[in-house]
């Protein structure tokens, strides 16, 4: 009983000071500040990393902290405190009362594969053709309206309690999916953008599957009622630029 008191106690103290050096943190500002951020795989690969890296260069005095996590860790994080944005799944995060969404990206996932696989010997392979090859990648929400039935498929296995998608082979980064895609049988879901080089190389084939799942949908997350620092509202612009940029690329590909 008195351990928990004192746990409780500790985690107050350590929640306190946290924010005092947050509190530090903004008075100093954009040159000497700290901006901590996490984000999803999608989310960062997307645009995050590339944000990330405009900010420095503007700002290199600036100490900057970006984690990579699933949309259930975004959540925490930001809940927390111990992230001043996330960037990750909104599907969810909508409904919770602490948490403030501007959404930013809401798009149908392609899927691709290797070179030369199986797969791409249908013209126009279906959802049975799509589930029986491992699919790599994030934990990933389901729809509420999915009617997906995996059963033993090597695709994945579905969490009936919590709603959720394990793929087959769980990965924490983008990168580390195309990796493994690229040298094996397994396939992944990306926006055509992403893996616009390695198919231009003969590396990464788009599946041809005219499919309504999965679907990418992600946006900038907060915690309600607390103040961004300057870094985290600078952050938020850039972010919104390079977006912006990428729709712009998106459509000049698609033309």
């Amino acid at each position: 009983m008195f351990g928990d008191v004192l746990i409780a106690c500790g985690d107050r103290v350590v929640g306190s000071l946290t924010e005092a050096m947050r509190e530090i943190a903004i008075l100093k500002g954009l040159e000497l500040g700290e901006l901590s951020l996490v984000a999803g795989p999608y989310a960062a690969d997307i645009a995050v990393d590339a944000a990330v890296a405009e900010m420095a260069a503007r700002h290199p005095g600036l100490l900057v902290q970006l984690a990579v996590k699933d949309w259930t860790g975004v959540y925490r994080a930001v809940a927390d405190g111990s992230a001043d944005l996330g960037i990750g799944d909104v599907s969810q995060a909508l409904s919770q009362p602490d948490l403030d969404v501007e959404p930013l990206r809401h798009a149908r996932l392609t899927f691709f594969c290797r070179a030369g696989h199986p797969i791409l010997d249908h013209p126009a392979p279906g959802l049975a053709d799509v589930l029986a090859y491992p699919w790599v990648g994030p934990m990933v929400p389901m729809p509420a309206d999915s009617r997906l039935q995996l059963d033993e498929a090597p695709f994945g296995v579905i969490d009936p309690v919590r709603n959720r998608l394990r793929p087959r082979i769980l990965v924490e980064t983008f990168a580390a999916a195309k990796v493994i895609v690229a040298r094996g049988d397994a396939i992944s879901a990306a926006l055509p953008i992403q893996i616009a080089r390695e198919v231009a190389d003969g590396v990464l084939s788009l599946v041809p599957a005219d499919l309504s799942w999965p679907n990418l949908n992600y946006g900038i997350i907060r915690r309600k009622g607390r103040s961004l620092s300057p870094a985290a509202e600078r952050f938020r612009d850039i972010l919104r630029g390079i977006e912006a940029r990428i729709d712009d690329l998106a459509a000049t590909m698609a033309a």
